[in-house]
C-alpha cells in the first residue's frame, strides 16, 4: 500500500539517486579540469568552428549567417550549429578557453599555446588523390585529415621550440588531442 510517507521517502530516494548520478557524471570532468593545459582538434563539420569559412572566404555562405551561432554567441561564428559544439563543452569542462580556428586570419601569429582547432567541414579521412584516382569529385573541400595533420606539424615548432631549436615532447604531456 502506498502512503504519503512512503511516497516522500521514495521521492527523496529518487532525488538522492539523481544527485548521485549527476555527481558521478560530473566527477570525471572535475578530475580532468586542470590536468590538461591545451587541446587540439581534428575532424569535419562536427568540430569545425570557422576553418571552412576562412578557406572558402565566402562570408555569405549559409553557415556564415543566422541562425548559425544565435543561441550562444549571438552571431555566426563559422560553426555548423546554432550554438556551441561538443568541442566547446569539452574545453569548458577542462577549464580551457574555446579553441580558435587554426585558419582564422585574425589569429595569424596568434597564441595557440592552449590549443587550436584544425577541423574543416567536409574534410575526409582519405587524401583528395584517392578520390581523384577514382574520378570521385568532392566540390565541398579538398581538405583531408592528412592536410589537418600537416597544419598541426607546421604549428609545432612555434609551440615547442626550445633555445636549442629542438622539439621537446615534454611540452605535450598535458595535451588532449581529439580526432
Amino acid at each position: 500500500m502506498l502512503t504519503v510517507g512512503s511516497a516522500l521517502r521514495s521521492g527523496s530516494t529518487m532525488i538522492a539517486a539523481a544527485a548521485a548520478a549527476f555527481v558521478l557524471l560530473l566527477f570525471p570532468a572535475v578530475l580532468a579540469a586542470g590536468c590538461y593545459s591545451s587541446m587540439f582538434s581534428f575532424g569535419d563539420s562536427l568540430a569545425d568552428n570557422g576553418n571552412l569559412l576562412h578557406i572558402d572566404g565566402n562570408h555569405s555562405a549559409g553557415f556564415a549567417c543566422l541562425p548559425y551561432g544565435m543561441t550562444y554567441f549571438g552571431r555566426p561564428t563559422g560553426r555548423f550549429s546554432d550554438g556551441r559544439l561538443i568541442l566547446d563543452f569539452i574545453a569548458e569542462a577542462l577549464g580551457l578557453p574555446l579553441l580558435p580556428a587554426y585558419l582564422d586570419q585574425r589569429r595569424v601569429g596568434g597564441d595557440f599555446e592552449q590549443g587550436a582547432n584544425f577541423a574543416v567541414a567536409g574534410a575526409t579521412a582519405l587524401d583528395s588523390s584517392f578520390f581523384k584516382e577514382r574520378d570521385i569529385h568532392n566540390d565541398f573541400t579538398n581538405v583531408s585529415l592528412g592536410v589537418e595533420i600537416r597544419w598541426f606539424r607546421q604549428l609545432l615548432p612555434s609551440l615547442c621550440s626550445s633555445p636549442s631549436g629542438l622539439i621537446s615532447p615534454i611540452n605535450f604531456r598535458s595535451c588532449l588531442c581529439r580526432i
